[in-house]
């Protein structure tokens, strides 16, 4: 009887798992990015940081510099829009809200920390990690939210998409110190390359640490393959570039991961050593310099990272990618659709997403009211090109998308896109 009893159980579980796993393929809401993402499987992981950055290995080892350790990638991070069309969107995203005031720092910081990497924070690249400040087996990052995951030790500042890495974005040293391990050779794996690199105890992928004095050091991890240009025992100023962003080590986005640590402790600089400071925001000697900790400081999450216009609704590697952004669409286009990546989605947090015909007619909008902890979502709308609706083709002219996030009813981001319809000649 026992024996029959467990062959039913273990029949019923099966066709659970096999239920479940047809109701993804069929349900609509299975192809969406943004929907039942378990929080364990948050997408802008990097999972680099499973413990302390090692101490620094002789100069003489390459690859010491960037341990297997903590960090989580360089830059995955979760892309963003390219250069010039990127940051002009961005900036109109970001150019209206009002930026949180930064109380005044306490004392003389130990160290001092500039921007690891040659961006411009809410325009062209947002901080996707903080590090995880709960001790125990939970998240939390200095504002008491929760865009971390457990064990993080680092600060990751990501791009919008995959393509930016091909513009060799400088990663930079954060302080002036003597470099005291690095590692390149590497390949840009991203997601791929995630298996390989936890089993060569190469998280970090291609990276650089730098001694600053006085026990502090700082690790810069997911570089760019070949793009490292300094080595161990080279002095380097604050600015001084290190090497490009790219895709290497244990990582699923472009960012820089930077790690900061005392002797063993990691260090968050956004709270500094110094005991106090808000409850749940900045600590009274944070480590950016001034201009740093303001742009840094004014990010709010949920965090718009990239739109674009495509036609048909892309799946979310190929807007990752950097793939899925036209600038221009044919009258004959199978479809118009807008789209848009976002990060740090808690319940309660809105998005509006509206895509308008040359003649300023929203023709499609939708309103949507997360209800779960999503730490990336994917989201797109649009028409059909049918005879019915449009028996002549697309509108010519310029459409414009629009996308809104919203925490608390605040505008935390917001962004307009266009897309040319035009005939070929």
């Amino acid at each position: 009887m026992i024996f029959r009893a467990a062959l039913a159980l273990i029949f019923c579980a099966a066709l659970a798992s096999f239920a479940y796993a047809f109701w993804l393929v069929l349900s609509p809401e299975g192809h969406n990015w943004s929907v039942d993402i378990p929080v364990e499987r948050r997408l802008p992981t990097d999972q680099d940081q499973s413990a302390a950055p090692a101490p620094a290995p002789a100069a003489s080892e390459p690859a010491a510099s960037p341990s297997s350790e903590s960090s989580s990638s360089a830059a995955s991070p979760p892309r963003q829009p390219e250069s010039s069309a990127a940051e002009s969107t961005a900036a109109e995203s970001t150019a209206a809200q009002p930026s949180p005031a930064v109380p005044p720092v306490e004392g003389e910081r130990p160290i001092t920390l500039s921007l690891p990497i040659a961006c411009q924070p809410g325009v062209d690249c947002w901080v996707v990690n903080y590090v995880d400040i709960d001790p125990g087996p939970g998240r939390e990052d200095y504002r008491c939210g929760e865009m971390s995951y457990d064990g993080h030790k680092g600060t990751d500042i990501g791009l919008a998409n995959d393509s930016r890495i091909a513009e060799d974005i400088p990663v930079l040293a954060a302080a002036a110190g003597k470099v005291i391990g690095t590692r390149d050779g590497e390949e840009d794996l991203g997601s791929a390359g995630i298996e390989q690199a936890k089993a060569a105890g190469k998280e970090c992928g291609n990276g650089v640490r730098i001694d600053h004095g006085n026990g502090w050091a700082t690790q810069y991890c997911h570089m760019r393959k070949g793009s490292v240009i300094v080595r161990p025992g080279q002095e380097v100023a604050a600015g001084d570039a290190l090497g490009a962003v790219g895709l290497s080590g244990m990582t699923q986005f472009p960012h820089i991961h930077l790690s900061v640590v005392r002797g063993d402790e990691v260090v968050d600089p956004f709270r500094g050593v110094v005991e106090g400071g808000e409850a749940c925001g900045l600590g009274r000697q944070p480590l950016w310099d001034d201009q740093a900790l303001a742009s840094l400081h004014a990010l709010r999450a949920p965090t718009l990272l990239d739109t674009g216009f495509f036609d048909r609704v892309p799946d979310s590697d190929t807007a990752a990618a950097g793939d899925a952004d036209l600038d221009s669409l044919s009258p004959r286009a199978g479809a118009i659709v807008v789209w848009f990546r976002a990060v740090g989605v808690e319940p309660g947090d809105t998005a509006d997403i509206s895509l308008s015909a040359p003649d300023g007619t929203v023709v499609a909008s939708q309103t949507v009211t997360f209800d779960k902890i999503q730490a990336s979502i994917f989201r797109a709308i649009g028409l059909r090109n049918s005879a019915e609706r449009f028996p002549d083709g697309l509108p010519l002219g310029e459409w414009t998308g629009d996308v809104v996030l919203r925490r608390d009813g605040r505008v935390t981001g917001e962004r307009a896109v266009k897309v040319t319809v035009a005939t070929t000649n």
